[in-house]
């Protein structure tokens, strides 16, 4: 039996997505480098919850519980949520509960920085109905439906 589960790694201003200037794809294109560290608070998440995950095996009667933290480094694989988070409050999140940056008129965030927290699965659809409904939202209110 196996027992997971995701910690949203906290945003840090250090932490990085560049593009690599020596490193290129099959096709000659460059990729992306991630770098950065993951700060003390999400490694104590993870041990807190590794803790718990081996109490609840040990308790259904597993006889050897083997666990695996993660490294300092930031992961490439998960859905990264919150730096742009909604909210009603400017000094609470990034954007306003139309996705809307606070503070610059027709700027919108469309993406899964509005997003809080993803969870325990996969964002995608979530992040493609706020999606939808931040489109909706723009056009509503732009000169374009206007015109339409």
């Amino acid at each position: 039996m196996d027992v997971r589960g995701p910690v949203p790694e906290v945003p840090r201003w250090e932490n990085r997505v560049e593009i690599d200037p020596s490193v290129k794809d099959y096709c000659g294109i460059p990729t992306l480098r991630i770098s950065g560290r993951k700060p003390p608070s999400d490694l104590k998440t993870a041990k807190f919850m590794a803790a718990k995950a081996a109490e609840w095996l040990r308790s259904v009667g597993a006889l050897e519980v083997f666990q695996q933290l993660p490294g300092m480094g930031v992961s490439g694989g998960q859905h990264q949520a919150g730096t742009a988070r909604k909210s009603k409050d400017h000094k609470l999140g990034g954007v306003d509960e139309d996705c809307r940056v606070f503070g610059v008129e027709n700027l919108y965030v469309a993406d899964g920085s509005v997003h809080v927290t993803n969870g325990g699965f996969n964002p995608s659809l979530t992040l493609q109905s706020l999606a939808y409904r931040t489109s909706a939202k723009i056009l509503a209110s732009s000169h374009i439906a206007k015109r339409v």
